[in-house]
């Protein structure tokens, strides 16, 4: 499986919170509280980047597949 498929959630995370620095979606322009201040985006790409390139160096399960896993277990 590509490393695009197996991590696309998280993948897109990342992108979800570039796209609100790209659409000027942050507090300190639009006032809007729920689109966060630009140093909490930082801070979270940070952490998510972080996070993805963990999951892949040590092949961790993407979320994607977690929640398979979970579901199975479930009898789902």
């Amino acid at each position: 499986m590509k490393v695009s498929e197996k991590y696309s959630v998280e993948i897109q995370e990342i992108y979800d919170q570039i796209n609100k620095l790209k659409t000027n979606c942050v507090y300190e322009l639009s006032n809007v509280r729920s689109d966060g201040k630009v140093s909490t985006i930082g801070y979270d790409l940070e952490e998510r980047v972080k996070d993805l390139i963990n999951k892949i160096d040590n092949q961790k399960l993407g979320i994607m597949d977690e929640v398979g896993d979970a579901l199975k277990k479930a009898g789902l």
